[in-house]
């Protein structure tokens, strides 16, 4: 109950909403409709869900209209300790707020505009006093401001009690009138085309994730939709707020910053010795860079004095410095003037949330090559000679990482670094520092498997690269699980890389013990089922959907492992596969056999099987089998297979040691391939090659002790109760307890290749084994490229270079 999100700390409190203005756009004609006026129920946590929903609207709204969008978060006099969110009772005080006149459009914070909010506002309401698609469901409604006036008061919304509240409204005669369903379409009740509001509704299948302490999020069917405007909203570069328009705590901020009577009373020894504990890293960074000329950004009452005033840095060679305080001169243009690079020492952490964009924005544009700021999460005043103080604001790292990485994607020139000094070691967080030069190390160990998806990883993201193999002997595996500071991992030595790729347990492990003796600097790009969960918000995970691993918004999950089969692999055994084919009757069936594994079986008479129907189906066809088996395929099962192919396919057994092996020959030569699908690794390679693809299902096993235990809280965890008003409830309880066990990946679902099968049968890269054999083609998976592009974004590298826009008509349409 105490972690239930409402009771999360609001880093300010505000009298009165802030008001986002949408004017007339420039060159439209004016409507001389009255303005929609939306009032949103959010809070801090919902940063990014509050910024799509008004992006949402600018996609769908009549240009020739005014809209006003009111944000109604953590307002001063309301007890949000045992309301189910930070905003539950707002809706209650929309007709105070409103000036008890006109109408007004209430909105969660968890919702979309599919449609132009005016045919919500123009509605007919035939005299009542709100229309709602439920009298007690009122998440989405349009209100008469004057008539609601009279059944809630600002006591009301601040004192009450929702259920209560809402009774009052539903049981008053003739107040309630009924609102079609598309304008709040929760996440099941959606339709493409047809909705106006797309509600999720199911706070732990929200897309975003903004409590991820308290929940653990599951996946959205609808989540594309939301993402797609998230996106969209990325690539415009489009911002809530803005220097000319920031929001009411920011000019708060100013009116104390700029007092003339304010100078800061501040130890001036502790602050140095705080800034001298890194002012080495600094200075160093300053080096690398090649800067001549900074813009020192800070508050003036809030100052630390010049970072000149260091010797470190001092000796950086900087030939020019210009001081800069953003809260000064609020309203005068901002200087075009550019410089090597910006620091910016505690400044952000006095600034509030909806300003951050727009400031770090303004550095960015001003900074040629690199951006170093620092930034405290320690709960501290500063205090002023008038007797005011200045708040700093806690935010969690994946808050920073995210405005940092949403604004530097449009720089990606300009190096950054941020700095987080909390009660522990600090945090580093940095960005665009990997460019074609970065070293990458690709760490592989006995298994081949594994050290081919990793290198296959290092060539999507398309930089040089070196394979490390690491032995798994006792002294390395003692200091890797023991996560020792002190000793060596042969054959690792610094200077340790920018980014480590892996895959697999052991490489895994030993990569995350790299990044810890780096202080946190390398970056981490895991592969594997079990390489574990999220540890660092500079970590990447990629996955294979039917692992069914928990979604984290640092983890890529694909429909197969990524190949290391490449074009000039296949090109180089082709020849030898055409030899070997040569004067065989066509279709030639290339037949990849796999063996047992925990989920599954491949009994002697289960090969025998596989045998005779795959030569039936090869001999209806008219067309030649050749088959090669595999190290879990076993010699009984191989020798059963070999006596149901009567001699009329040719056979290859696999041994260990022998260096013949047809299987690349095969994939290249054949004409169509039939793979046990058991094995993603085969299916990976058959489908990596464009040819037809058919799946031969082997048997399931029973599960063992560990994989049932996993297979039953994966459906625990997946349970759907309702709530009174038929909509999925809040995560909570036995059904929170066994996805947070799964969250911690103490123990793994186990793999689910039927669902794997269906994927693939649906996505047309493979068929059933049984249909009649095709000469179609499988669309060559576009995957690879995407995952590239995504993958380097994520390593906060963008190579796609992004038009930086100083202006656009988004955000010069938005005005406070």
């Amino acid at each position: 109950m105490l972690k239930l999100p409402a009771t999360i700390r609001a880093t300010q409190v505000r009298a009165e909403p802030d008001v986002i203005v949408l004017p007339v756009r420039a060159g439209v004609p004016p409507c001389g409709k009255p303005p929609v006026r939306i009032f949103l129920g959010t809070e801090n946590a919902q940063y990014k869900a509050e910024r799509v929903f008004i992006w949402s609207i600018e996609q769908v709204r009549d240009p020739a209209r005014v809209y006003e969008i009111y944000l109604m978060k953590h307002f001063r006099g309301f007890s949000p300790r045992f309301w189910l969110t930070g905003f539950t009772n707002y809706r209650f005080a929309i007709p105070h707020f409103a000036g008890k006149t006109g109408r007004a459009i209430y909105n969660d914070v968890d919702q979309i505009y599919l449609k132009d909010p005016a045919e919500l506002f123009d509605l007919d309401m035939n005299g009542h006093g709100y229309l709602a698609i439920d009298p007690g469901d009122i998440s989405v409604a349009l209100f008469d401001c004057e008539k609601m006036a009279q059944i809630w008061t600002l006591d009301d919304a601040q004192k009450g009690r929702k259920n209560p509240l809402l009774a009052r409204a539903s049981s008053t005669q003739g107040l309630w009138g009924k609102m079609a369903g598309i304008w709040n379409a929760r996440d099941r009740e959606y339709v493409p085309g047809q909705s106006g509001v797309l509600h999720y509704t199911a706070m732990h299948k929200q897309p975003w994730h903004p409590f991820p302490n308290t929940f653990v999020y599951q996946a959205n069917k609808v989540a594309d939709v939301w993402f797609d405007l998230e996106q969209s909203a990325n690539d415009a570069g489009f911002q809530v707020f803005s220097r000319k328009n920031p929001s009411q705590a920011f000019r708060d901020l100013c009116h104390i910053a700029q007092d003339p009577q304010n100078i800061s009373q501040r130890n001036d020894r502790k602050k140095t010795a705080a800034v001298r504990s890194n002012q080495a890293g600094l200075a160093k960074l300053l080096e690398e860079c090649s800067v001549h000329t900074v813009l020192d950004c800070q508050i003036s009452a809030a100052s630390r004095g010049s970072i000149l005033g260091f010797p470190a840095v001092a000796k950086a060679g900087i030939e020019q410095l210009v001081e800069f305080d953003p809260t000064a001169h609020l309203g005068d243009a901002v200087s075009s003037e550019r410089v090597d690079a910006t620091v910016c020492f505690a400044t952000l952490d006095f600034v509030p949330d909806e300003d951050i964009p727009w400031l770090l924005k303004q550095l960015f544009g001003r900074t040629r090559r690199l951006v170093y700021c620092e930034v405290s999460n320690k709960t501290e005043s500063q205090y002023l000679s008038n007797g005011m103080t200045l708040n700093r604001r806690n935010r969690p790292v994946e808050w920073w990482q995210y405005q940092f990485e949403l604004v530097a994607r449009h720089y990606p020139a300009v190096r950054w670094r941020l700095r987080i000094q909390n009660n522990r070691r600090p945090l580093i967080v940095e960005g665009n520092e990997c460019n074609d030069d970065a070293v990458v190390w690709v760490i592989a160990n006995q298994k081949p498997g594994h050290t081919g998806q990793a290198i296959a990883l290092a060539e999507t993201v398309g930089w040089p690269y070196q394979v490390i193999r690491v032995p798994q002997v006792f002294k390395s595996l003692l200091l890797v699980m023991l996560r020792n500071n002190i000793g060596r991992v042969e054959p690792l030595q610094p200077p340790w890389p920018n980014v480590i790729i892996a895959c697999g347990w052991w490489p895994t492990r030993v990569a995350r013990w790299i990044k810890m003796r780096s202080g946190g600097h390398v970056r981490l790009l895991l592969a594997g089922r079990k390489c574990g969960p999220i540890k660092s918000p500079t970590d990447i995970l990629v996955s294979c959907k039917h692992f069914h691993l928990p979604i984290h918004e640092r983890r890529i999950e694909t429909l197969l492992p990524v190949h290391p089969i490449t074009e000039s692999r296949l090109d180089a055994a082709r020849q030898r596969g055409q030899q070997i084919m040569d004067g065989s009757a066509q279709p030639k069936v290339a037949l990849l056999v796999g063996g047992s594994s925990k989920q599954h079986m491949l009994t002697p008479a289960d090969a025998a099987s596989l045998g005779r129907r795959t030569l039936e189906q090869v001999q209806e066809a008219g067309g030649s089998l050749f088959a090669v088996t595999s190290r879990r395929t076993g010699s009984k099962s191989a020798e059963a297979l070999a006596k149901s192919l009567l001699g009329a396919a040719q056979l290859y057994v696999w041994a260990d040691g022998k260096a013949d092996n047809p299987y690349l020959s095969y994939l290249a030569a054949a004409d169509i391939l039939v793979v046990t699908g058991e094995s993603e690794s085969m299916l990976m390679d058959a489908i990596a090659t464009g040819k037809p693809v058919y799946i031969y299902p082997l048997r399931q096993r029973r599960y063992g002790p560990w994989l049932t235990l996993g297979a039953k809280l994966f459906e625990w965890s997946k349970r759907r109760p309702k709530n009174r008003r038929g909509t999925e409830r809040p995560q909570q309880g036995f059904e929170y307890l066994c996805s947070r066990v799964l969250k911690r990946e103490w123990i793994l679902p186990p793999r689910d290749l039927d669902g794997l099968h269906r994927g693939l049968v649906e996505s047309g890269l493979a068929r059933m084994f049984g249909q009649p054999f095709s000469s179609m083609v499988a669309p060559p998976p576009s995957m690879i490229d995407d995952l590239g592009r995504r993958l380097r974004a994520m390593l906060a590298q963008p190579q796609d270079e992004i038009a930086t826009q100083t202006d656009d008509h988004f955000s010069r349409n938005v005005s406070i």
